[in-house]
Parts: C-alpha cells; structure tokens; sequence
C-alpha cells in the first residue's frame, strides 16, 4: 500500500506540473 501511495504522490506532483504549465499566464513564454 505504501509503494502505491508513492507512485500516487508522485502522479499527482507530475499532473501539478503539467497543469501549471499547461494553465500558468507566461505559458507563451515559448
């Protein structure tokens, strides 16, 4: 259960990114 709660975590901090990316204002920065 523990194993699944990190690959969890680390799915969540991999979806956070893309959506700041995705959704941040200076995304036209490229």
């Amino acid at each position: 259960m523990k194993v699944f709660s990190e690959q969890h975590e680390m799915f969540r901090a991999t979806v956070r990114a893309f959506v700041d990316k995705a959704v941040a204002p200076h995304v036209d920065f490229h």
